[in-house]
C-alpha cells in the first residue's frame, strides 16, 4: 500500500547485559483501559521513555539506565491519577518483543513531535496541504518491526 517504509530490527545481544530496564505495575481493576492508554502515551512523550498497557492488569515502564530518573516521574504520575496495586522490582528487559514494543512508542512519539499523525499499527502520514488546496501533498511511512 505505501512505497515508504522502514524496517526497524530489534535483537537482544545474549552475552551482554541489556541496556534497557522494565518496570512492571499492575493497575486496580477500576482503571478504565482507555484511561491507562491515554496516561501512558502522555507519559511516554513527556518524559520520553516506553511507557504502555500491553493487558488489563500491567503497565510497562521501559527505560535506559540514564533515565531512571524519569522512570521514577512516571510511577509518580500513574500512581497520583490511577490505583496502583502492586510495583514490582525493576529488572532488565530479557525479551525482543518488549523491545520492539518500547522502540514502536518511541517511534510514534518522535513521529507525533515531528507533525505527522499515526492513523494506524505504525502508519504516518504528514500532509502539507489547506484544507482549500487540492489534496495531493501528502507524505505516509508505514513502520514494519521485526523481532
Amino acid at each position: 500500500m505505501f512505497r515508504n517504509k522502514i524496517l526497524v530490527t530489534t535483537r537482544l545481544a545474549s552475552p551482554s547485559p541489556s541496556s534497557f530496564f522494565l518496570l512492571h505495575l499492575s493497575p486496580s481493576d477500576s482503571s478504565s483501559p482507555i484511561e491507562i492508554e491515554i496516561l501512558c502515551w502522555k507519559l511516554s512523550r513527556r518524559f520520553r521513555l516506553a511507557c504502555f498497557h500491553p493487558s488489563p492488569s500491567s503497565i510497562f515502564v521501559i527505560y535506559q539506565r540514564s533515565q531512571t530518573e524519569s522512570a521514577a516521574q512516571v510511577v509518580e504520575e500513574i500512581s497520583k491519577t490511577l490505583v496502583i496495586i502492586n510495583v514490582e522490582d525493576e529488572e532488565e528487559v530479557s525479551s525482543a518483543t518488549l523491545l520492539a514494543t518500547s522502540m514502536e512508542c518511541w517511534f510514534r512519539s518522535l513521529m507525533l513531535e515531528k507533525s505527522w499523525r499515526c492513523v494506524g499499527d505504525c502508519t504516518f502520514v504528514e500532509s502539507t496541504f489547506s484544507r482549500d488546496k487540492e489534496k495531493t501533498h501528502v507524505q505516509a511511512l508505514n513502520v514494519v518491526l521485526y523481532v
